[in-house]
């Protein structure tokens, strides 16, 4: 069924028959033509679908059509992706895959409109040792949101995330990177707007 072809107009097809063991000429519907062209998309949209699938288990089968509707959005994405990066970056570094993306659009709806917590959890004992966490950088959505991104001064100075050269007390709240700030340059505004 479809809404955009019909059977109209018919056309000839080259079948191999069985029985005749001979190729034979058969009629074939408009719609069967367009199908047999455009499959191949089809096809490689469920593929990509079923290689990351998430565990889910509902009642409600309107959660179930949800979820794969979300989960279509994403994978059209990823094309959209993957064609505007070939276009935009032919000789570097190469797109990044499905499951990347994926985590790339989860973390950056979970940062958004969110701030960071410094400091160890306060329900730490004082003579257990805090975990060395690894410094990671903000997501991209979540660094050019341009919500809650104040500039913090502490005690300790590191190199400033930008331009490496200088070292800096100051820090953005949210994205808890160093970056510097004075007469000369302004690290901070070029981090959030990059």
């Amino acid at each position: 069924m479809s809404t955009s072809t019909g059977p109209e107009p018919v056309d000839q097809a080259r079948r191999w028959d069985k029985k005749k063991k001979d190729f034979v000429q058969v009629p074939r519907p408009n719609i069967v033509l367009a199908y047999n062209q455009h499959m191949g998309g089809i096809d490689l949209m469920d593929s990509c679908i079923a290689r990351y699938k998430y565990p889910l288990k509902s009642r409600r089968w309107y959660i179930y059509l949800f979820w794969h509707f979300l989960t279509v959005c994403v994978v059209n994405a990823w094309f959209v992706y993957r064609r505007e990066h070939e276009l935009l970056n032919k000789d570097s570094k190469k797109a990044m895959n499905l499951r990347n993306f994926q985590a790339n659009i989860a973390t950056g709806i979970i940062e958004v409109n969110t701030t960071r917590k410094r400091g160890r959890p306060s329900d730490a004992s004082p003579k257990a040792k805090a975990p060395k966490q690894v410094r990671q950088p903000p997501n991209l959505d979540s660094r050019k949101d341009q919500i809650a991104h104040w500039p913090v001064k502490y005690e300790k100075r590191r190199r400033c995330d930008l331009c490496v050269s200088l070292k800096t007390n100051t820090y953005c709240e949210k994205c808890e990177v160093p970056l510097c700030f004075n007469e000369n340059r302004n690290c901070f505004k070029a981090y959030h707007k990059m």
